[in-house]
């Protein structure tokens, strides 16, 4: 896979603030993640589970379509989600356990975000983007996931 070193995804709140160029920019990266065949991101993930304490998750996603997508967690080390595209295949560590199931049966945020498998939309897929510089050829995207 060749990796996009300028794109830093990040699932994760954050205050909305309209702005031109990043427009600009997100079409950009619509039009060249709708085009390529592979695509490999590093990814953090912060959510709060119900009457749990917040986690947070991060590691390094790899595309291929149609339909392929395997999630190499860092944190917590070892974990992994991998799709096929027809079914889903979920390795915990902590429990030393696998679980397999259909991918359209699924309730796990991960599996149905259209835009991973498929075409990529910003204005329908996410709230609250911003964008933020880190470093000459990198940019941190920062957006809420619509579910």
């Amino acid at each position: 896979m060749s990796p996009i070193p300028s794109l830093v995804a990040l699932l994760a709140v954050s205050a909305y603030a309209a702005d031109p160029a990043l427009d600009t920019l997100l079409k950009g990266v619509e039009t060249r993640y709708n085009k390529a065949k592979t695509l490999q991101v590093q990814f953090q993930e912060d959510y709060t589970p119900p009457s749990r304490p917040k986690r947070t998750e991060s590691g390094v996603l790899k595309l291929r379509k149609p339909g392929r997508m395997r999630w190499d967690y860092d944190q917590p080390k070892g974990k992994l989600f991998v799709s096929d595209g027809k079914y889903l295949w979920l390795y915990t560590p902590e429990g030393n356990r696998a679980e397999r199931m259909k991918l359209k049966e699924s309730d796990d945020m991960r599996a149905p975000l259209a835009f991973l498998l498929g075409k990529l939309n910003f204005d329908k897929e996410f709230r609250n983007l911003q964008s933020k510089p880190e470093g000459a050829a990198t940019l941190r995207l920062r957006g809420s996931i619509l579910l």
